[in-house]
C-alpha cells in the first residue's frame, strides 16, 4: 500500500509537469437547435465572451456566452426581436460590458435587412438597444469602439442611401448608441462594395476593410478613418482575380494586415490571400497561401514577436461532385514579409468545421471559435478551441499542415478615388432577452502547471489507487453531471452523464497508469487524478 501511495504521489507530480498551457477543444449545443459561434474575445478574468446565434425552424436569435478560461460556461443569453436576428460583431467596453451589432428583419425590411446594435453589462443584461435602417436593405458585419468611446458600425446598404445597387455604409455613434454621423462611401467608379471588418488604429481612428466590384471582379478595399470618424484615405487593390476580404488588423508598427479569399493556382475553389499596408496606405507586400484544396482567410491576431496568426477554413477532401469538406485552419507567418512559419488544421476528418475568429491569449496560446458538424453531431454545434503557442492541442483533432501550403507573391495596383453620401435614420427596437442552457461536450483538456481551476463542489474517488472498479462521490445537489476520464496524453477514455451523486466506474479495461477524472455540473468544474494499479 505504501508503495502504491508513493507511486501515486510521483505520478501526480509527473502529471502536473506534463503541460505548460491549459489547452482544450469543446463543443456546445442547445437541445434541438443549431448553434454557431462567430467571434471570441478574452475577458479581464482570462475567460471568454463568445458571440454567435441559435436557430430553429422559423426564428433565430443573437447569443452571447461567457466562459472561464477552460471553456466552462458561466452564463449564456440570447437576444433578439420577434423576427430573424443575426450577429455582426462585438467589442468589450471599459466597464466590463459589451456592445454588439447585428441584423434584423423587424424594422423596415423583412429579410434581415436592417441594422441593430445594443449594449449589455458584465452579466449579460441589456443596457440599451438601437436600430438603424432605410426602406432598402442595410446589413451589418463589423463594429469598433474608439478610444474616445465613439462607436463605428459598418456594412452594406442598398438603394437611395448608397446612391448605388449596393454600397458600404459607416455609422458613428456616441457611447449610448446615438447616431452622430451616417454615410455611404462610394469607391472608384463602381457601385457595389461592402465593409466586412475593422480594427482600431494607433492614432485613435479605425481601419475598415471589405470588397469592391470592378466589372465582374471584386477587389480588396481599405478605408482609414480619423478619430472624429471622417475619412482619411481609401485604397482599392486592382487584382486580376476576384478577392473577398473578411479580416483586418493593425500591427505593432501601425501598419495593416488584411485577409480573405482569392483564386487559387489549382482552381479548387479559392486560396487565402494576405496583404500588408503601411499606416499611410502604401502597399508593402501581397501573398497567397495556396493548396490543392479550397481555402479562405477570416481573421488575424498580431503577436509581440513580429509574427501573426491567421485563421479560416481549409478544404481536406473533395467528393465526387466536387464539394469540399472543410476543417478549421491556423497559420503563423512573419509580419515583415508574410512568409509562413507553421500551419495547423483542426476538426473531425469526416465532417466540416468552420472558423471565423481567432485571438492571442494572455497565456501565450490562441483561441478560435466556430462551428462543427462532426464528433457525432451532424446538425451543427458551436466549436471552441484553445491551443498552446505553437497551435497544438496534443492528441486531439489537430494535424500539422505546414507543408500543405505554397506561398506565392501576388501583384496589384492601387486606386484611391471615393465619394460620400449621407442618409438613413435611427429607429426604436423592441428587444427581448432570455437565458439559455448549453449542453457542453469536452473533446479534450490538458491542464498546465500554473492553471488554477474553480472547484466549487466536493468530489471523492475511492478506492484510489484502484484495480477493477472505483466509486465517484459528488456533491452536486442532484444536478446533471458530465464526467470524462483522460489519460496522461489527453486521450479521452470514457464519458458519461449522470444526476446520481454516487457513480461506479469499471476500470478493469484501463491499462495501469494515471488518469484524470473531470466533472462539470451546472457551470461548475472539478477534477481529480486516479491511479490504476493491478
Amino acid at each position: 500500500m505504501k508503495k502504491n501511495l508513493l507511486l501515486l504521489s510521483c505520478l501526480l507530480l509527473s502529471w502536473s509537469g506534463f503541460a505548460q498551457n491549459n489547452v482544450f477543444q469543446k463543443t456546445y449545443k442547445i437541445a434541438n437547435q443549431y448553434v454557431d459561434y462567430q467571434q471570441v474575445i478574452q475577458t479581464s478574468d482570462k475567460g471568454y465572451a463568445l458571440l454567435g446565434y441559435t436557430e430553429s425552424a422559423n426564428w433565430s436569435d443573437i447569443t452571447l456566452t461567457r466562459t472561464d478560461k477552460n471553456g466552462v460556461v458561466l452564463w449564456s443569453k440570447r437576444y433578439g426581436t420577434d423576427s430573424l436576428d443575426f450577429p455582426g460583431s462585438m467589442r468589450a467596453t471599459r466597464d466590463g460590458g459589451f456592445v454588439i451589432s447585428g441584423n434584423t428583419a423587424s424594422i423596415y425590411n423583412f429579410t434581415y435587412g436592417d441594422v441593430i446594435y445594443f449594449k449589455v453589462n458584465a452579466t449579460g443584461n441589456l443596457v440599451w438597444s438601437k436600430g438603424f435602417g432605410s426602406e432598402d436593405i442595410d446589413e451589418n458585419y463589423t463594429l469598433e469602439i474608439l478610444p474616445n468611446s465613439k462607436i463605428i458600425i459598418g456594412g452594406m446598404t442598398t438603394g437611395a442611401f448608397s446612391q448605388s445597387a449596393f454600397g458600404s455604409y459607416i455609422l458613428m455613434t456616441d457611447s449610448l448608441g446615438n447616431i452622430e454621423d451616417a454615410r455611404s462611401v462610394k469607391i472608384g467608379q463602381n457601385n457595389n462594395h461592402t465593409i466586412y471588418a475593422s480594427d482600431k488604429t494607433a492614432d485613435g481612428g479605425a481601419i475598415l476593410a471589405g470588397s469592391v466590384a470592378r466589372g465582374f471582379i471584386y477587389d480588396p478595399m481599405l478605408i482609414k478613418l480619423r478619430a472624429d470618424g471622417t475619412t482619411e484615405w481609401v485604397r482599392q487593390l486592382n487584382m486580376p482575380d476576384a478577392q473577398f476580404v473578411f479580416g483586418v488588423r493593425t500591427t505593432s508598427d501601425s501598419s495593416y494586415l488584411m485577409t480573405g479569399a482569392t483564386a487559387g493556382a489549382a482552381n479548387k475553389g479559392g486560396a487565402i490571400f494576405i496583404a500588408k499596408y503601411s499606416k499611410n496606405g502604401v502597399q508593402q507586400w501581397l501573398k497567397r497561401y495556396d493548396s490543392p484544396f479550397s481555402e479562405r482567410g477570416y481573421d488575424i491576431a498580431v503577436l509581440s514577436n513580429n509574427t501573426f496568426v491567421l485563421t479560416g477554413r481549409a478544404g481536406i477532401k473533395i467528393d465526387a461532385n466536387g464539394s469540399n469538406t472543410y476543417n478549421m485552419a491556423l497559420l503563423n507567418a512573419n509580419v515583415s514579409d508574410g512568409n509562413l512559419n507553421w500551419a495547423k488544421i483542426y476538426g473531425d476528418t469526416a465532417k466540416s468545421a468552420y472558423n471565423q475568429s481567432v485571438i492571442a491569449t494572455s497565456d501565450g496560446g490562441f483561441t478560435m471559435a466556430g462551428l462543427t458538424f462532426g464528433f457525432g453531431d451532424s446538425t451543427g454545434a458551436a466549436y471552441l478551441i484553445h491551443t498552446d503557442a505553437l497551435g497544438n492541442t496534443p492528441n486531439c483533432n489537430v494535424r500539422n499542415a505546414t507543408n500543405r501550403f505554397v506561398t506565392d507573391v501576388l501583384t496589384a495596383t492601387d486606386s484611391s478615388a471615393f465619394r460620400e453620401f449621407y442618409g438613413g435614420a435611427i429607429v426604436p427596437v423592441q428587444f427581448h432577452q432570455n437565458d439559455i442552457t448549453l449542453i457542453p461536450n469536452q473533446l479534450c483538456l490538458t491542464v498546465g502547471t500554473n492553471d488554477v481551476l474553480t472547484m466549487p463542489f466536493s468530489m471523492k474517488i475511492y478506492p484510489n489507487p484502484a484495480s477493477d472498479k472505483t466509486m465517484l462521490e459528488l456533491e452536486t445537489g442532484g444536478q446533471q453531471a458530465f464526467i470524462r476520464v483522460f489519460d496522461r496524453t489527453g486521450k479521452l477514455y470514457k464519458q458519461l452523464q449522470s444526476a446520481s451523486e454516487r457513480i461506479e466506474l469499471d476500470t478493469q479495461v484501463y491499462p495501469n497508469g494515471i488518469y484524470q477524472i473531470q466533472v462539470q455540473s451546472n457551470g461548475r468544474f472539478q477534477r481529480q487524478s486516479l491511479l490504476i494499479s493491478k
